[in-house]
């Protein structure tokens, strides 16, 4: 006989929870993506709306800096930098020169 007791003895098993499988796991995130959804399509127009003061459908605050009477120069800039990287301001008088 030792000091821990005697050897026939043996734990006590553990306790079982719920099994969790890749089925539970999918469905708790389709569940939580589809609270979410419709929780987004519920609620934010409304809060969009308060904040706002209007509709949310529109963005009539934002004005695009593309458009307008700078529109050749504004285009070309945005061209410039995302195709020539670190296009000088010669360079860009002169694709604004060129067309």
């Amino acid at each position: 006989m030792s000091i821990a007791g005697p050897a026939d003895q043996s734990a006590a098993p553990a306790a079982q929870g719920p099994s969790v499988n890749r089925r539970t796991v999918l469905g708790a995130a389709l569940a939580a993506g589809a609270g979410a959804a419709a929780l987004r399509t519920v609620v934010y127009p409304r809060l969009e709306e308060l904040v706002r003061g209007g509709s949310a459908a529109g963005r009539g605050d934002w004005i695009s800096p593309l458009g307008g009477e700078k529109a050749h120069e504004a285009r070309i800039a945005h061209l410039l930098r995302r195709t020539a990287f670190g296009a000088t301001l010669d360079d860009l008088e002169l694709a604004a020169y060129d067309g």
